[in-house]
């Protein structure tokens, strides 16, 4: 059977594809290509029931489709996926990949952590963003750094806001007055000191000792924006990841806290 809908991104956009199949009630697999990366979404009766990439699956998987700003498609009629990923009715998830995307609607907006009193779980590519964040770096840059692509960077951002860890804030532009730096205290040097060597031992000063001479800095006037970039490279010394994980989070509450 002959495809139904073929073209180029250039020509459209995946949200005005998904609209015009559901629309028209369409079932089959729409099939995009972009370089390297390849997505699938599938339709049955014009509602979007799966979707996948080579890496994901589901909601993740289609955010990253979603983003897509260049490529071939070409919709397959028939083609069906053994998994249903979504209940929401077609029009509910445009409406949440819009919302999701907005997010990072400009990337030279920069992260700012919000104090909060619960325990939070973090994932190393969270941790890895918000350590980058202190550094003072934008969404973009955060990006190129740690080697996310801008829809697994949405979803962290997403996570981290619904946790109430972070806001999202524009640079500041040229000339505008920067807040006070602030230092950090000699509490968290204690509590640095302690919780790496309960991982490795009494080499933990020394270990801290070195990664302050590497970011040119010291204990009495080390800034607090940087906290979480000697955190991230002294844990680097432990060994096992479970355990690394677990000091990056202990000290990351101890940060909420001073």
């Amino acid at each position: 059977m002959a495809d139904l809908l073929r073209g180029n991104l250039g020509q459209t956009d995946i949200k005005r594809l998904i609209s015009l199949l559901a629309k028209a009630k369409h079932s089959g697999c729409l099939e995009i290509k972009a370089g390297e990366k390849e997505g699938h979404i599938y339709f049955e009766e014009g509602k979007l029931y799966a979707a996948q990439t080579k890496e994901k699956q589901g909601y993740n998987a289609l955010l990253e489709i979603f983003l897509f700003k260049d490529g071939e498609f070409v919709f397959k009629p028939n083609l069906s996926f053994e998994i249903t990923h979504f209940k929401e009715d077609t029009l509910s998830l445009l409406q949440r990949l819009e919302k999701d995307v907005s997010i990072i609607s400009t990337l030279d907006q920069k992260i700012v952590l919000i104090p909060v009193e619960k325990p939070v779980s973090l994932t190393s590519k969270e941790w890895k963003v918000i350590a980058l964040a202190y550094k003072g770096l934008n969404l973009s840059q955060i990006m190129q750094q740690a080697n996310i692509e801008v829809a697994e960077l949405t979803l962290i951002i997403k996570r981290l806001e619904n946790e109430g860890l972070i806001e999202l804030t524009k640079s500041k532009k040229v000339g505008e007055k920067e807040e006070e730096e602030k230092i950090v205290p000699p509490l968290f040097w204690k509590a640095l000191k302690t919780e790496l060597a309960a991982s490795i031992g009494p080499i933990a000063e020394a270990v801290i000792e070195d990664e302050l001479e590497e970011l040119g800095e010291s204990k009495g006037s080390f800034p607090y924006h940087k906290a979480p970039v000697l955190v991230e490279k002294v844990s680097q010394e432990i060994e096992d990841s479970h355990e690394r994980i677990a000091f990056q989070k202990q000290m990351l509450e101890i940060l909420k806290k001073i």
